[in-house]
């Protein structure tokens, strides 16, 4: 399923944004925390730094449904940057493996964020590289 839509290129917006946006790529961001999303294709790259926690998870999920409207199915989250997550953080992923159509691989998460991974067995639904 094509969107039409092949711009790589991280477009910086405000939470909430101001009008809707036409495109998913962009980036949102709340004091310390920041997600930024890069398409290309049906792949879209998700990089979160800093702390997913109750005050940060809605701007991660607001990214994640974007791409998901957008028809993006195949989710990479780069948490090469990630300090903390808590169990809001891991309803955020779980959501997203909830969605048949989705592929969900998380990159570079930190030892804290693959334990709570591996506890809860979410590692049985994405990939971990």
């Amino acid at each position: 399923m094509s969107t039409g839509y092949r711009d790589p290129s991280p477009r910086e917006l405000t939470r909430p944004p101001k009008r809707p946006e036409a495109r998913p790529a962009g980036s949102f961001e709340i004091d310390e925390f920041h997600v930024t999303i890069d398409v290309t294709g049906e792949q879209g790259l998700v990089r979160v730094s800093g702390e997913i926690d109750a005050a940060t998870a809605d701007t991660l999920d607001e990214a994640l449904d974007r791409l998901v409207r957008h028809g993006i199915r195949r989710f990479v989250l780069d948490f090469t940057d990630v300090t903390f997550m808590d169990s809001t953080g891991l309803r955020s992923i779980v959501c997203l493996v909830a969605n048949p159509y989705s592929t969900v691989t998380i990159a570079h998460a930190p030892p804290m964020v693959q334990k709570l991974l591996r506890i809860t067995r979410i590692d049985d639904h994405v990939t971990l590289i």
